[in-house]
């Protein structure tokens, strides 16, 4: 899950460690303030998806996320 403190530049500077990350989401409460502890990112490359999914789970300072599910890319 993705702790409330974690912002989407800590996520991304952790992530890219694996690879170009794309698009970073954190899902919100219905406050639309705070996270629900879920989110989707988007890697460059499936490489990096790869690479950050076998690394799961990835400590970033004091939280740790985990990493549940590849999705390739669909065909437009």
């Amino acid at each position: 899950g993705i702790k409330t403190k974690l912002t989407e530049t800590d996520l991304r500077k952790a992530l890219s460690a694996f690879g170009p990350v794309g698009e970073i989401q954190r899902f919100l409460e219905s406050d639309g303030i705070h996270t629900n502890g879920q989110g989707s990112v988007t890697f460059g490359t499936l490489s990096a998806a790869e690479s950050a999914l076998a690394a799961s789970p990835i400590t970033i300072g004091t939280s740790r996320i985990i990493l549940s599910d590849l999705k390739k890319p669909t065909k437009a």
